[in-house]
């Protein structure tokens, strides 16, 4: 690899190392109810992330199945994000 590229994979590798620490540290300050769907966003970034590369949208059926994971995300962490705020 040139100069040019050991710098980006170090950086990528840095900013890796730096983000599943403060999730780390996240999860163990907070109830993992809260936390988790946080995560989803995962997916979102990923999508973006690929349409700017030059990848293509999503057919129905991924769209779908998207649409259905983060649904379900968001319902799994509803009922601890009520108890959360009836407590403040």
């Amino acid at each position: 690899p040139r100069k040019e590229d050991i710098l980006w994979i170090s950086l990528i590798g840095i900013s890796g190392t730096l983000g599943q620490y403060f999730l780390t540290y996240a999860y163990m300050n907070a109830p993992a109810g809260i936390i988790a769907p946080i995560e989803y966003t995962r997916i979102v970034w990923g999508l973006l992330f690929g349409l700017y590369l030059g990848d293509k949208f999503l057919d129905l059926k991924s769209s779908l199945g998207v649409a259905l994971i983060l649904c379900s995300g968001l319902l799994i962490a509803l009922p601890a994000l009520l108890k959360e705020l009836k407590k403040i």
